[in-house]
């Protein structure tokens, strides 16, 4: 089997896990270093370190942002291209939050790998989104700087995506 394919294999066991919402075999695909790159200027956004940031405080921060039962994470899901060293990927997920709104976020991900599991993902998504229906804030409070901020020089490796 290609690396290329290895990759994306890897892609759905992560995504068949967090849409079933178990962390346990989420966790088994990504090392223990994993980075988690969000962008924006968010609550959630930023850099996170390792699979307790990543996986455990960040999950249960956006898990507690979502009513029970509405979370719907994975949606028609796509891989957009593939190779050796990187997946992207776009998807739709949400829910209803805790504030009352619907949250139908659009994701796109980018994953990089090392020893055949997750090191990276880069994740774009709809951040005026995440600021009203997740926390409430229709952007008529100023954004403070991220506490986490995201620094592109961080990003690892080079892949055929970069022309």
């Amino acid at each position: 089997m290609s690396e290329r394919q290895k990759n994306i294999d890897t892609v759905h066991i992560f995504y068949d896990a967090l849409r079933n919402q178990d962390m346990e075999a989420a966790n088994a695909v990504l090392t223990d270093d994993v980075e988690l790159y969000i962008v924006g200027r968010t609550p959630v956004s930023g850099r996170w370190v390792g699979k307790h940031e990543g996986m455990v405080e960040l999950a249960t921060k956006v898990f507690s942002l979502i009513e029970p039962g509405t979370w719907n994470f994975g949606r028609n899901y796509k891989i957009v291209c593939a190779d050796d060293a990187a997946v992207v990927t776009m998807f739709e997920g949400g829910g209803k939050s805790i504030h009352g709104h619907a949250y139908t976020q659009t994701y796109m991900e980018l994953f990089n790998f090392r020893d055949q599991k997750i090191s990276n993902i880069y994740e774009m998504i709809d951040t005026a989104m995440i600021e009203t229906s997740l926390f409430d804030n229709p952007l008529s409070i100023p954004e403070a700087d991220p506490s986490r901020p995201l620094s592109m020089s961080r990003i690892a490796g080079e892949t055929s995506l970069d022309r």
